[in-house]
C-alpha cells in the first residue's frame, strides 16, 4: 500500500507544475467556438499553432501529412526510420 501511495505522490509532482503550465489556456478552450473555422474560434495563439486536426481536417502547418496518408492510406502504417 505504501508502494501506491508513493506512486501517487511521485505523479503529483509531475502534474501539478504541468496543470499550472497548461492553466492559462483553460478560459479561452472554454470559450472556443468549435462550430466555427479555426482562424475565428477564439482559441489562443499557441493552442491554435498546436493544433494538428480541426474539425476533420488538417490544419495549414500540418498539410503536408496529407501526402503521407494519401500514399499509405488510413489503415497502413509509415515506413520505420532507419536506425541505422
Amino acid at each position: 500500500m505504501n508502494s501506491v501511495i508513493g506512486e501517487i505522490e511521485k505523479l503529483k509532482t509531475l502534474l501539478i507544475p504541468a496543470s499550472n503550465q497548461f492553466r492559462p489556456f483553460v478560459p479561452g478552450l472554454l470559450s472556443a467556438d468549435y462550430d466555427s473555422s479555426l482562424d475565428v474560434s477564439g482559441l489562443p495563439p499557441e493552442v491554435k499553432r498546436a493544433v494538428i486536426a480541426y474539425n476533420g481536417q488538417l490544419t495549414g502547418d500540418y498539410e503536408y501529412l496529407n501526402r503521407y496518408l494519401n500514399l499509405y492510406g488510413p489503415n497502413r502504417t509509415l515506413p520505420q526510420r532507419s536506425t541505422a
